[in-house]
């Protein structure tokens, strides 16, 4: 019987591939590289905190960051205590 309960679920687990949300993926919610200087701002996703504004030099690279917060907060995952309970 164990077998059976064994084989069933790895049966299952084989054939569901687990589903992962692409958002939490999404390159243009890491933090770019540090380059001083206040062309432009830009925002990325700090762990423990949300969205977070960067300021960016002339001629800086980033990750194609969001240039508003909320687009920040629409495509990246919220901050700690904020995300909505779904019963």
């Amino acid at each position: 019987f164990l077998v059976a309960v064994a084989y069933a679920t790895m049966v299952e687990a084989r054939a569901k591939p687990h589903a992962f949300d692409p958002d939490a993926l999404d390159p243009r919610c890491e933090k770019p590289n540090e380059c001083p200087g206040n062309f432009r701002t830009v925002y990325y996703y700090k762990r423990g905190q949300g969205c977070t504004a960067i300021q960016l030099g002339e001629g800086c690279t980033d990750n194609g960051n969001y240039e508003t917060r909320d687009l920040c907060n629409l495509h990246c995952l919220p901050a700690p205590g904020s995300q909505v309970r779904v019963a």
